[in-house]
C-alpha cells in the first residue's frame, strides 16, 4: 500500500512537471511572436546596420531604399526612416495589442538559439545549390547575395567592389537584408496579398495563405534577379530564391517577424562572411 501511494505521488509530480514544462514552452512560443520581445530582439541588429551602413557601405540595402522611396513621395527624406518605421510599427503593435510591458529576458536568448536552429536547413539548401552550380567556396552565391541586396553591380558597393569589403561591411549587408527584405516581402507583402485574396476576393483563409506564400516567393526571386551578366536566366539561382522565399514566408507565418529576420541575417552572414563549399 505504501509503495502504491509513493508511486502515485511520483506520478503526480511527473505530470505536474510535464504540465509546467508545456506551459513554459507555450509561453515562450507566444511571447517570441509578440511585438515587445520582437522589438528588443531586433533592436541591436537595427542599430548595428544603421551605424554600419554609414561607416562601411556606400550603398544602402535595396529593400530599405524601396521603403525610403515610398516616403520620399511625401517629402519625407530622412535617411533613417526605414529603421524608424520598423521600430514604430512594433511599438504601435504593442500599444494596440494590449500586451503587458513586461520583458522576460530569457525569451530573447531562446529566440537567438531558435534562430540558429532554423538557419541550418537553409544552409544545407545553399550547399546543394553551390554544388549544383559547380562553384567553389560558394563565391557565386556570395556575389549574388551581396550585389542583389545592395543593388550594386559589383563596383558600387564599395570603392574596391563587393569583394573588397571587410567582414564588418559584409555583416552589415547581411543584417540589413535580413531586416528590410523581411519587412518588405513578409510583413508587408504577405499581409497585402492575403488581404487581397481573402478579404477582397473572399478566398478561403488557408488558400489565401498559400497564395500569399507563392506570390511573395516569386516576387522575392525576381527581386534578387536570377539573371547572369550575359543575359541568360540562371534557373538554379532563380529556383533557389523561390524556395528560400517560401521558407522565409512559412517561417514568418509559424514563428513571427523576429525569428525570420534573425534566420535571414544569420544565413547571409554565413554565406558572406564565412563562405562555405
Amino acid at each position: 500500500m505504501a509503495r502504491a501511494r509513493y508511486d502515485l505521488r511520483k506520478d503526480r509530480r511527473a505530470r505536474a512537471s510535464a504540465l509546467e514544462l508545456g506551459g513554459a514552452h507555450a509561453r515562450y512560443t507566444r511571447l517570441s511572436t509578440r511585438p515587445l520581445h520582437i522589438l528588443l530582439f531586433l533592436l541591436p541588429l537595427i542599430v548595428f546596420y544603421e551605424i554600419g551602413s554609414v561607416v562601411y557601405l556606400s550603398e544602402e540595402i535595396r529593400a530599405e531604399r524601396i521603403v525610403g522611396e515610398f516616403f520620399a513621395w511625401f517629402d519625407v527624406g530622412w535617411v533613417h526612416i526605414p529603421a524608424a518605421l520598423t521600430v514604430i510599427v512594433l511599438l504601435v503593435w504593442q500599444f494596440i495589442s494590449g500586451d503587458r510591458w513586461k520583458v522576460r529576458w530569457p525569451v530573447l536568448g531562446w529566440m537567438a538559439l531558435e534562430s540558429v536552429v532554423w538557419t541550418a536547413p537553409l544552409l544545407v539548401l545553399g550547399l546543394i545549390v553551390a554544388r549544383v552550380l559547380g562553384i567553389e567556396s560558394g563565391r557565386g552565391l556570395i556575389e549574388a547575395v551581396a550585389m542583389t541586396s545592395t543593388g550594386a553591380d559589383g563596383a558600387d558597393a564599395s570603392p574596391g567592389g563587393v569583394g573588397a569589403l571587410g567582414w564588418q561591411g559584409l555583416a552589415t549587408i547581411a543584417i540589413g537584408a535580413g531586416i528590410y527584405e523581411e519587412l518588405l516581402f513578409r510583413m508587408v507583402g504577405l499581409a497585402l496579398v492575403h488581404f487581397v485574396l481573402v478579404d477582397l476576393l473572399l478566398i478561403k483563409d488557408m488558400t489565401g495563405r498559400i497564395g500569399a506564400i507563392i506570390a511573395t516567393s516569386i516576387a522575392f526571386a525576381l527581386y534578387h534577379n536570377g539573371v547572369l551578366s550575359g543575359g541568360d536566366v540562371d534557373w538554379a539561382l532563380l529556383v533557389y530564391y523561390v524556395v528560400a522565399g517560401a521558407y522565409f514566408a512559412s517561417l514568418y507565418m509559424i514563428r513571427g517577424f523576429g525569428i525570420v529576420v534573425a534566420v535571414h541575417a544569420l544565413y547571409d552572414i554565413v554565406v558572406l562572411v564565412r563562405p562555405f563549399g
